[in-house]
């Protein structure tokens, strides 16, 4: 590998950030606000990595957009049931208290516009939790703002995506599949699809981003505008220290080895959910596991602080945002990966069983603890089942639900068809017997309302992600109309959730507790402060956004011997002081 050329002297700025995701690029939007100089470095060659593809929520009670909590410590509460004698209740409060701060910020000083994402917390059962939601996702983003920056920002998985690219949230599938029953609905996706194949005439794209592709796309406009450098292609090689101290940086940049100077570097790099040793580490099941994220991510960040004297966290509840995952190979070889989040196994009429043709958890709990239990009953692969009905109204995995075709589907070998459930249990070479007798218990609680097994539509959480026009139980309906369908699903991810572990501004310690001068880490770089407990959705990029804050203005701060005073408007206050 050639190094740059030693005459030529290196480029300074204040602050390097390894990332160009959610976490990276907000630590780079608030820094330079702030005052600092800031380059930006991503591996691959576009923006967004894990967040780009992901629902873009973030948990951040008591911002302006979710409902005050009657009891302002309830979140707090909640977290100290779910994480115990674990909980480091320092690191908390700042999320919690630094989460609104940020949301204030990026809304007064950026591009960035978020709402309310709405929804139950995941553990309705314990004390603290919340039921009218804590969590927020930004507004759609026209990326015509971007100009040919567009580019940059890394496409959504495909397979959540509906004609030919378009992106979507939870109103649009909502009408969409309540367009042939609905005049309201008719109408909305009527202009959607217009403005969508318009896009795809004029652009050769669908200029309307959604979710996490959406967030990207307002802190790239941000960054840009703020005169953030950003380099892709530029992989991290290793971050520079000098007594002690950060200095900061070498990366990769067209086939040579180039340095720059830092007195901080933000690691932001994504994590290790592509990497097969760490995986086998980390998890049960690591040979059947398939990861979402980018194979780019590695580690990279994580490498780099333990070689400098971080650690790893070592008492997490799970080091990984787990998530059911279905694959298809297409006829190119490509995989398409289906992350069964909420679309289908919530839904009534849906059932999943282990390779005895027996059910083991409540289909509708969070996308996390559904893994945890195919883990704990060794289900692996999984079969989500369902009759024609079903498949036509809701759709399975990558299955959409009428009008979409799913001939292919079957041809491809992903959908299971047969014509009775002992047949389908057959061509799944599980016990039919076990099978049928489930599905039988099954349609009993459909009818009672009452899952007496494990609970399916019981609690506010699931039944938020049912039917609301089924009833008695939205979650629960019944199994009986052939022909009768199933895909094997396996356990997946996500991201991860196990990090470095870092102070309550982000700044990795060595094993002495002790910050390492001038490096922080966030985003999955950094230990969840959640422990991997996973409490609600948007649990990952909520922390990545307060604590992307807090590590930039630190950066500030560090730079000018105290915190810079940013007047960001009357509704939007930030702190006075943030601990050195």
């Amino acid at each position: 590998m050639k190094t740059s050329a030693s005459s030529s002297r290196p480029e300074v700025v204040d602050l390097i950030v390894v990332g160009g995701g959610i976490a990276g690029l907000t630590a780079a939007v608030v820094a330079r606000a702030c005052g600092c100089s800031v380059m930006l470095l991503e591996k691959a060659d576009q923006l967004g990595g894990t967040s780009a593809t992901s629902g873009g929520a973030a948990w951040l009670p008591g911002n302006r957009h979710v409902p005050a909590e009657t009891d302002p410590e309830a979140p707090m509460t909640y977290l100290a049931h779910l994480l115990g004698e674990r909980m480091d209740k320092a690191k908390i409060r700042a999320w919690l208290d630094s989460g609104i701060e940020a949301v204030n910020f990026l809304e007064a000083r950026s591009s960035v516009r978020f709402r309310m994402y709405g929804g139950a917390d995941y553990r309705t059962d314990v004390p603290g939790a919340g039921f009218n939601g804590r969590t927020i996702y930004p507004f759609p983003f026209d990326d015509r703002e971007l100009g040919d920056a567009y580019k940059l920002i890394k496409a959504p998985l495909p397979a959540i995506t509906v004609f030919h690219g378009m992106q979507t949230d939870s109103t649009d599938l909502a009408m969409l599949s309540n367009a042939l029953r609905s005049p309201r609905a008719f109408i909305y996706s009527t202009r959607r699809l217009f403005k969508h194949y318009a896009d795809l005439l004029v652009h050769g794209r669908s200029t309307r981003r959604q979710r996490g592709n959406a967030l990207i796309g307002m802190l790239l406009k941000s960054a840009i505008d703020s005169g953030v450098q950003i380099r892709v292609n530029a992989p991290l090689v290793r971050v520079l220290v000098e007594n002690g101290q950060v200095r900061g940086a070498v990366f990769e940049e067209q086939g040579q080895h180039r340095e720059v100077r830092a007195a901080s570097v933000v690691l932001a790099s994504g994590g290790f959910s592509a990497n097969a040793s760490m995986r086998a580490e980390h998890t049960a099941f690591a040979a059947q596991h398939i990861g979402l994220p980018p194979e780019t991510n590695v580690g990279d960040g994580l490498r780099e602080g333990i070689r400098l004297g971080g650690r790893m966290g070592a008492d997490n509840h799970s080091d990984y945002c787990h998530a059911p995952v279905s694959t298809m190979r297409k006829k190119n070889g490509d995989i398409l990966k289906h992350p069964h989040f909420r679309l289908d196994r919530c839904k009534p009429g849906a059932i999943v069983v282990n390779a005895a043709g027996k059910r083991f958890v409540n289909e509708a709990c969070s996308y996390h603890d559904f893994v945890r239990a195919m883990h704990a009953n060794g289900a692996v692969p999984a079969f989500l089942i369902g009759d024609h009905r079903f498949l036509r109204k809701y759709g399975m995995g990558l299955v959409r639900p009428f009008p979409f075709p799913y001939g292919s589907f079957i041809r491809a070998g992903y959908l299971i068809e047969a014509p009775s459930i002992e047949a389908l249990a057959q061509r799944l070479n599980i016990d039919g017997v076990a099978l049928r007798d489930s599905v039988e218990r099954l349609n009993g609680y459909a009818r009672t309302g009452i899952d007496l097994e494990f609970g399916k539509g019981a609690d506010v959480y699931s039944r938020g992600d049912g039917d609301p026009e089924h009833g008695p139980n939205p979650c629960l309906g019944e199994i009986s109309q052939g022909p009768f369908y199933a895909v094997r699903v396996y356990p997946g991810d996500s991201s991860t959730t196990c990090g470095l572990v870092t102070d309550t501004d982000a700044r990795v310690l060595d094993a002495n507790d002790k910050p390492i001068e001038g490096l922080y880490a966030c985003g999955v770089d950094m230990n969840n402060p959640s422990l991997g407990a996973h409490p609600a959705a948007g649990c990952n990029l909520g922390p990545a956004i307060a604590f992307a804050y807090r590590a930039a203005r630190h950066v500030a701060a560090r730079k000018d011997g105290a915190l810079p005073t940013v007047k960001v408007g009357a509704a939007a206050e930030v702190p006075t002081a943030i601990a050195a």
